[in-house]
């Protein structure tokens, strides 16, 4: 194979794992070939020394890697396009949310029955892996034996400094608190930074919510206390934390986020079933 890794679909998710690869010296410009329908999407890649092409059959058919970088509902439209190009000495990395690796390795045997025996490994990244902070689970998939999951793992950990492996069911779990959760902080910050702005400090609302998201993850990444811990210390007894802590509990945020969580998680395990 000319190259090591082809990406099927060249968006911001596929760049950031592009860009580390080549920063961390896990692979070459050269290594890599990237296939996307947008000419703007093919020049970043480009601009970077990584062969571009419009189509995804030639990456595909020319990688030892395949990385399936588009939307999981987008699978059977894309597959049809080059599924004809794979083979059974090739792996496939998924990074689409619920779809698994038996689902995938289905659509692509339907597609090329010569493709069977072809390994899928499937990887659930974040989003804040496009400033190197992010999170990613890694699972053994179809047709796959210890150790078949090593350049994944290889890449992701360069992408993010945090890869972590996990079974296939665990990446459900995965999905629904670091895949889906960027989220649900910019959720948080976007009431804060609105409540700011309604109490007037609109100048310097983003610059606050920001650096306090920031600030407190630095803080729970390096401290040995625990996330309740950490709260304790910064919440005096009958303060205005306390009480901006006693409001919220009232009101069941806690339950709230518990909720929207286990919604996520069932949506990831509905997406795999469809």
């Amino acid at each position: 194979m000319q190259y090591k890794l082809a990406f099927i679909g060249a968006g911001n998710m596929a760049e950031a794992i592009a860009r580390s690869a080549i920063s961390s010296g896990t692979l070459k410009p050269e290594q890599i070939i990237a296939a996307d329908p947008s000419s703007d999407r093919r020049d970043i890649f480009a601009s970077v020394g990584i062969h571009v092409t419009q189509s995804s059959a030639d990456a595909a058919a020319q990688a030892e890697q395949i990385m399936f970088a588009f939307k999981p509902q987008m699978m059977n439209d894309a597959l049809a396009t080059f599924a004809s190009s794979l083979s059974p000495k090739q792996t496939v990395i998924s990074i689409m949310a619920g779809i698994s690796a038996e689902k995938i390795h289905n659509a692509i045997i339907n597609l090329n029955p010569e493709a069977e025996g072809i390994k899928i490994v499937r990887v659930m990244p974040n989003t804040p892996i496009m400033v190197n902070r992010g999170m990613a689970g890694v699972s053994l998939g179809k047709n796959c034996s210890q150790g078949d999951d090593e350049f994944a793992y290889q890449l992701f950990n360069a992408a993010t400094n945090k890869a972590v492996r996990v079974t296939e069911e665990q990446l459900h779990l995965i999905t629904a608190i670091s895949g889906s959760g960027p989220a649900y902080i910019f959720f948080i910050a976007e009431a804060l930074q609105k409540t700011a702005q309604e109490l007037g400090l609109p100048e310097h609302a983003h610059e606050l919510v920001t650096q306090t998201i920031l600030g407190s993850a630095l803080l729970m990444d390096q401290s040995s206390d625990t996330p309740t811990e950490l709260r304790r210390k910064v919440t005096s007894p009958k303060g205005t934390t306390e009480a901006a802590i006693n409001k919220m509990d009232s009101l069941g945020l806690s339950d709230v986020i518990k909720q929207g969580t286990v919604a996520c998680h069932d949506r990831s395990i509905e997406l795999g079933n469809l």
